[in-house]
């Protein structure tokens, strides 16, 4: 087995990060592959890819394989896989006008991956001043507009757009820290 294959397999973020360096323009060119017509409107290459190597972290204990070839041609299948629910998304929106629900299968390891990072957004939101806390808050889970998050908060609308910039640079920042433990 590859070294660097082998210590991400053991959960060396580091190792993992040079494994997806190593094959990044590969996924760059697959994707701009993907990204052809129709579908290329809809999504940005680096959304599709962002998705993918969440994918790629997530899955990891799936993988199989024991060399660096065997992983970038994983990753690059992983990415495929990622165009086409991406294309079903949009052929069901289509058709019937409403988001289609997750059909993702609760498997045990997805299941203890979703509480962990869970519990690490509660801690890195834990971790935010009271006002970055509440203004994010109030912007993603309420999904409220700039002017309205700017009236309950007693802010300006420009206030309120710095802050919820820095809240989200922030919280980034948490659970990078609490992810890297």
């Amino acid at each position: 087995m590859g070294p660097l294959v082998e210590r991400a397999r053991l959960g060396d973020r580091s190792a993992l990060d040079a494994l997806i360096a190593r094959i990044k323009p590969k996924l760059e060119a697959a994707a701009d592959r993907l990204l052809k017509g129709d579908l290329g409107a809809k999504v940005r290459r680096s959304d599709l890819i962002q998705s993918a190597m969440m994918q790629i972290f997530r899955g990891m204990d799936s993988f199989r394989g024991q060399t660096e070839p065997e992983f970038a041609a994983w990753a690059l299948r992983v990415l495929k896989n990622e165009s086409l629910q991406t294309r079903r998304f949009f052929g069901r929106c289509k058709r019937t006008g409403e988001p289609p629900k997750p059909a993702e299968v609760a498997t045990p390891s997805r299941v203890m991956s979703n509480k962990e990072e869970h519990a690490i957004l509660l801690k890195a939101m834990a971790a935010l001043d009271d006002d970055q806390r509440e203004a994010l808050q109030l912007k993603i889970l309420e999904d409220l507009p700039h002017a309205e998050i700017a009236a309950r908060l007693g802010k300006t609308e420009g206030a309120v757009r710095m802050l919820v910039a820095r809240a989200r640079r922030n919280l980034a920042l948490q659970i990078e820290r609490l992810d890297s433990r």
